[in-house]
């Protein structure tokens, strides 16, 4: 099993000067980003106000193979089919089949309904804080996935609100080699 850690989102306006530049471009950042992280949720209230060019332009930034997910809305029966056809990796979280909800986090199973790129086996979890949290806690988030899905040859995880921090992300990764289950 492997687990393959990305961010929700990757316009963080909190990472410039701490991930990002403060001189980098702001069309260059999902470039940079996907040299560092090996995969990426867009999230919904993000990718649904653009149009078809730019959603070309997002798909047109990343490598072909490269896992990028964009989260599916709760109205995906009317998008456009253009849209839907563009993208390769659909994933909603409204409904899952499995959530976690523990004193100092949230972990929710999502359901990927296009899986353009992915594979056979694979499961997309977000991880979510209200505040900040410790590395303990971080390494308890990781075990937990690595334990129920243990099954599963790849697990997608994405970081967001508290946990959407650049320090949080390289916590987890550095941890991911210490717990075995780095990509």
């Amino acid at each position: 099993m492997r687990v393959i850690l990305g961010a929700t989102g990757w316009e963080n306006e909190h990472w410039v000067g701490s991930y990002y530049d403060n001189d980098l471009p702001e069309d260059w950042r999902l470039t940079f980003y996907t040299r560092d992280f090996k995969t990426l949720l867009v999230p919904k209230e993000y990718w649904s106000g653009l149009s078809l060019e730019e959603l070309e332009e997002i798909s047109g930034d990343v490598e072909k193979d490269y896992p990028i997910f964009f989260e599916e809305p709760e109205n995906a029966g009317e998008m456009d089919q253009s849209v839907k056809k563009m993208i390769p990796n659909w994933v909603e979280f409204e409904n899952p089949e499995w959530q976690k909800i523990e004193s100092h986090y949230i972990l929710k199973l999502g359901n990927i309904s296009a899986n353009g790129n992915l594979g056979n086996d694979v499961a997309v979890i977000k991880a979510s804080a209200s505040e900040p949290q410790s590395d303990t806690v971080i390494r308890d988030i990781l075990q937990t996935i690595k334990q129920e899905y243990k099954d599963c040859s790849i697990v997608y995880v994405f970081f967001e609100d508290a946990l959407l921090d650049i320090d949080t992300l390289n916590t987890g990764r550095t941890l991911q080699k210490i717990l075995g289950i780095l990509y």
